[in-house]
């Protein structure tokens, strides 16, 4: 092992790299409900000119910070004439992914040499959890390169306590951090520099250069640049409830679909990291073959393992569980499997090729080669039909009905996203279903279209509806879908 620095050269290959496998294959796939939450959002903002407070369907969403229907917004602005598509929304994620591959890439050339960073980042970028976030809308792999650039700036400025640009970026980064999840952030983010100065300090290496009057300096522009927003928000009514709820409730009573037991991440972290979970075995035999001298040392394998378990635990304890919430603890796992294979002859070679048959098997399979084999029942493919036959109708109104199984989640999001921002969508629960049609012309109103799933239409609506017509049929994997169309005079 020979630690050294990376080189600006080599990590602006890596972040092409990782660009490369993330971005050509993003708009290849089908938005899900929080990929079109979030693209939705960001095109109302471009809209309306509203870029404080973002909007779905005309409400305010308090939930989250804007940090990412700003950077699709910004996007679309910029490259795209102001139209969000599914690859301007994509975008911020598939360039965050990068990024985080080259800190990840930089990390490892500091602890152990530049083959053991570089290996690092390809198993990061070809991760299956990171890959599949890092090509849609949501903020996942944002708040993951956040984190990773934070920790990372602040591990870089310890090795060149010099450049103070260096504490300034990662005190910006942890801002940036907070404005994509929320203080949340800083579990993983204030854990880890903690940390890592812990273990420093344990291995008889104080970091007294890290405590500098620079701080300030850096803190103010922490704050600048992660309390305006909130505190802008307040003002508006039901903000600080919403606040509140989101960052205690949720985390201590959790949501009743969103919950899990003690041993949750232990059966998803294995999903997540695949196919680099197999070198666990790896990891834990170098730990025990090295063990005296890690003890002793406390270098940054002792870091990595410390910090994982904290997060681990940290997450595991908490009453609202859901998969991608554990996924900024991907770079650590990426790097601990890099360091674990570095330690065997073989075991570079062997994961440099198994990283090249997993990031071309991750492309074709996703569009690349051969296109996606649900296409032709997918979601998207009827929102694009029944959107072709509203055509410009500028005042058109979609009604469509149910939640639960009637009308999928993603079967949702789609139609919201892809018939565009001039139709208004009206969600009728299932408690609310019109009982005979006469009911239904009622509920209509002025919709000129309906959408609605076939084992949603009541026997007691008769064969027909009057005034109403079949515009539109497909057979989804939710069931067979009907755009239903007001007969014209």
């Amino acid at each position: 092992m020979n630690p050294q620095p990376l080189g600006i050269g080599r990590a602006a290959l890596v972040a092409l790299a990782a660009f490369a496998l993330l971005f050509c294959t993003a708009g290849l796939t089908d938005f899900g409900r929080r990929d079109a939450r979030n693209a939705v959002a960001a095109r109302e903002m471009l809209a309306s000119g509203d870029w404080l407070v973002p909007a779905l369907g005309g409400q305010p969403r308090f939930e989250k910070p804007p940090l990412m229907c700003w950077a699709i917004a910004g996007a679309s602005k910029a490259l795209n004439g102001g139209v969000v598509n599914e690859w301007t929304a994509a975008l911020p994620s598939a360039f965050a992914g990068a990024l985080a591959c080259a800190m990840v890439a930089a990390m490892g050339a500091r602890f152990w040499g530049r083959g053991a960073g570089l290996l690092a980042a390809a198993m990061l970028a070809t991760s299956f959890g990171f890959f599949k976030w890092g090509r849609g809308a949501q903020i996942e792999v944002l708040l993951t390169s956040t984190i990773v650039l934070t920790v990372g700036f602040f591990i870089l400025w310890d090795h060149q306590p010099r450049k103070l640009r260096l504490m300034f970026a990662s005190h910006a980064c942890a801002a940036l951090a907070c404005m994509a999840k929320g203080p949340v952030a800083l579990v993983f983010t204030v854990s880890g520099e903690a940390i890592y100065c812990a273990t420093r300090w344990l291995a008889g290496q104080p970091c007294r250069h890290l405590v500098t009057r620079w701080h300030a300096l850096g803190l103010a522009i922490f704050f600048a640049l992660a309390l305006p927003w909130p505190a802008l928000v307040m003002a508006h009514g039901d903000a600080k409830e919403v606040f509140m709820r989101e960052i205690f409730s949720r985390l201590t009573t959790g949501w009743q679909r969103h919950t899990g037991g003690l041993f949750f991440y232990c059966a998803a972290l294995p999903a997540l990291t695949a196919p680099w979970i197999a070198a666990l075995p790896l990891v834990a035999w170098r730990f025990w073959r090295e063990w005296g001298a890690l003890r002793r040392q406390h270098g940054p394998a002792v870091f990595l393992v410390v910090w994982f378990l904290v997060i681990f635990a940290f997450f595991s304890s908490l009453h609202v569980k859901q998969d991608h919430y554990i996924l900024p603890i991907l770079p650590v796992c990426a790097l601990l499997a890099a360091w674990g294979v570095a330690g065997f002859a073989w075991g570079g070679r062997a994961a440099w090729a198994i990283a090249a048959v997993t990031a071309a098997g991750l492309s074709v399979n996703h569009g690349i080669l051969v296109p996606r084999a649900d296409a032709k029942t997918s979601p998207r493919v009827f929102a694009g039909e029944a959107h072709r036959i509203i055509g410009g109708e500028r005042n058109a109104t979609a009604l469509y009905f149910g939640y639960g199984d009637s009308i999928t989640a993603d079967m949702r999001a789609d139609v919201f996203y892809y018939l565009g921002p001039q139709t208004r969508l009206l969600a009728v629960s299932e408690k609310q279903m019109p009982a005979t049609a006469a009911e239904f012309v009622k509920l209509a109103g002025d919709c000129r279209f309906v959408i609605l799933n076939r084992k949603s239409w009541p026997a007691s609506w008769g064969a027909e509806l009057p005034g109403w017509r079949v515009a539109l049929t497909r057979k989804l994997d939710g069931g067979e879908y009907l755009l239903l169309s007001r007969a014209m005079p």
